[in-house]
């Protein structure tokens, strides 16, 4: 589904972009004089599609990391019929019996 609205996105960026650039004419000064400034039309638009695409890029295929880790009590675990813990023996013929810190 990402993959999928990646291109769409990025297909139409790309198609959005030569024609903003084609939108004022045939690349001359046909803007106007405005306000102290010679407006040549909105050149934010290709900038804004490309910060939109880049944005989905990058979030698409960034990796999901859980930040919640819910710790159980921190302890071991002990044999009484042999008087081993957990790591010395891998087997026990008791049920374990857990250890805090």
């Amino acid at each position: 589904m990402k993959k999928t609205f990646l291109s769409v996105a990025l297909i139409v960026s790309m198609v959005a972009l030569p024609l903003a650039a084609n939108a004022h004419g045939y690349g001359g000064w046909h803007g106007g004089w405005r306000g102290g400034g010679y407006n040549q039309g909105s050149r934010w638009a290709p900038i804004a599609a490309g910060a939109i695409v880049g944005a989905v890029a990058v979030n698409a295929y960034r990796p999901y990391y859980n930040t919640y880790r819910a710790y159980g009590p921190q302890g071991t675990y002990f044999c009484p019929a042999n008087g081993l813990y957990f790591p010395q023996i891998q087997g026990c013929p008791m049920p374990w019996q857990f250890v805090p810190y």
